[in-house]
């Protein structure tokens, strides 16, 4: 499996980024663990695998989502003010360079929005589905913008 590590692993091993439960809802800037815990944060990234249903992480975001529970727009505004999802669209000129132009439109809003919100202080989460699942057929999973 390929890995792309921009120094994350040595993050991890020095503690500047910390390893929690399985997140089992998301709301207001804040995350609900597995294990009963919630925390605050300003940003939540989240990378959730190819097939993804966002319904049971995201159940009140009107509008955000379409009735497969994936996201209606992908490195653009939602619904949901504040909300960003990034990689759904599938680009022929390449997904991973995609994904740069999204996530650098996203980082520029999201400046652009003033402070977060959250009572969280200055924190990002991030965290990674355990169980991706495969690609996607060709066509499928793309959102439009």
């Amino acid at each position: 499996v390929p890995l792309i590590d921009m120094g994350t692993v040595a993050k991890i091993r020095a503690g500047a980024i910390a390893i929690r439960p399985d997140v089992r809802a998301l709301d207001a800037g804040h995350v609900t663990f597995a294990d009963g815990t919630r925390e605050a944060f300003d940003a939540i990234i989240g990378a959730t695998g190819f097939r993804p249903d966002l319904r049971p992480l995201l159940p009140d975001v009107n509008g955000a989502l379409d009735a497969a529970g994936l996201p209606r727009v992908s490195g653009r505004p939602t619904a949901v003010p504040g909300l960003y999802f990034c990689g759904f669209y599938v680009s022929p000129t390449g997904q991973l360079r995609e994904i740069g132009i999204e996530a650098r439109r996203i980082a520029d809003l999201s400046r652009a929005a003033g402070p977060a919100r959250a009572s969280g202080g200055n924190r990002t989460m991030r965290y990674a589905d355990p169980h991706p699942g495969p690609l996607p057929p060709a066509g499928e999973g793309a959102v439009g913008a």
